[in-house]
């Protein structure tokens, strides 16, 4: 044993066992889910999913207390025939304090369990853990935009998440029927600076006359047009959402940050707060943000975009007020 360099003989190598980093993912939102090695060697890999809240009872908190309920998938290849390294694991952490309880189901049929005797750490209110931009494997979207001058009538499109590693998702699109054929994928990542568009690429082919986009640096044939509606959302600068949405949130885009670089674009997005929208899917309660954008020299890339995104459920409305004074729509179908 001494020569031994992994261990489950205590409640820190039970945290860290198999998930080293991220020991914990954030933000926890419904849908979260991550791998992650650990061991000496890295020889020890778990799937880790959040599972959501529930009020635990633990000596530290006789009267109960809200956790969030971490689950992971345990397996030591290095250990053949000694399954005690591998099992599932159970987590139930207090915001402000860390784990609480530890449940760890060892392969061999054992169990290994521990709880949080004492503490001078106060537990704080968790924020909300819906996710306002769900990305899951195998989520699929209907959405359909048009704009009042440019493109009266409307494309509709179909949105797929095919992978998602470490709550990062690729985003396929494709045309359904309108004006616009094309073929896509974009790159979200959700992380606690928010969720942010990493990549995005499409092929597209239009009748519609639509104007083309900055940074006037950009030659002319290599610059933007809307396609998507995802085009419309990731335009202008990250974050397209912070982490946890909260009302009078306020964020605003870098002069020398890599959003300016490709986008050109200057401006600010804020959460407004909850309403209640109207949509094809009928009235729907969302979360309301709110973005002024310039960009310099192309009043197209100008103006007020305002989208909603609705609670474990995504965009359902965009509403983009152009500087050319055009308008476009973006509106969920399914």
């Amino acid at each position: 044993m001494a020569n031994c360099s992994n261990s489950v003989a205590g409640v820190h190598y039970l945290v860290i066992w198999g998930n080293r980093s991220p020991v914990l993912a954030e933000p926890l939102v419904k849908g979260t889910r991550w791998s992650s090695v650990g061991g000496a060697n890295s020889e020890v890999s778990s799937a880790s999913r959040y599972l959501g809240r529930e009020n635990v009872v633990v000596p530290a908190f006789p009267g109960g207390v809200s956790a969030a309920v971490v689950e992971s998938d345990i397996t030591q290849a290095g250990a053949l025939g000694d399954p005690f390294g591998s099992g599932v694991r159970t987590i139930w952490w207090v915001r402000g304090v860390g784990p609480v309880k530890i449940l760890f189901r060892h392969g061999d049929g054992s169990l290994t369990q521990a709880e949080l005797q004492s503490t001078n750490l106060a537990a704080r209110a968790a924020p909300s853990d819906e996710a306002l931009m769900p990305l899951n494997r195998g989520d699929t979207m209907r959405l359909r935009w048009r704009n009042s001058r440019h493109m009266r009538h409307w494309s509709t499109q179909r949105f797929t998440v095919a992978e998602v590693i470490n709550n990062t998702a690729r985003v396929d699109v494709r045309d359904l029927k309108g004006p616009i054929r094309v073929r896509g994928s974009y790159v979200f990542s959700s992380r606690l600076s928010g969720v942010t568009n990493v990549s995005g690429f499409t092929r597209a082919a239009t009748r519609a006359e639509l104007p083309t986009l900055g940074p006037s640096a950009l030659p002319r044939d290599g610059r933007r047009r809307f396609f998507t509606p995802f085009d419309l959302v990731a335009f202008g600068f990250n974050a397209v959402l912070p982490a946890y949405a909260q009302r009078g949130q306020t964020w605003r885009a870098q002069r020398d940050g890599r959003d300016c670089k490709i986008f050109g674009v200057l401006g600010r997005s804020t959460v407004v707060g909850t309403r209640t929208v109207k949509t094809p899917l009928g009235r729907i309660r969302a979360v309301e943000v709110e973005s002024t954008l310039r960009q310099k020299g192309f009043p197209f890339g100008s103006g007020r975009r305002t989208m909603y995104f609705a609670p474990n459920r995504g965009l359902v409305k965009l509403v983009f007020r152009h500087r050319d004074g055009s308008m476009s729509t973006v509106q969920r179908l399914r």
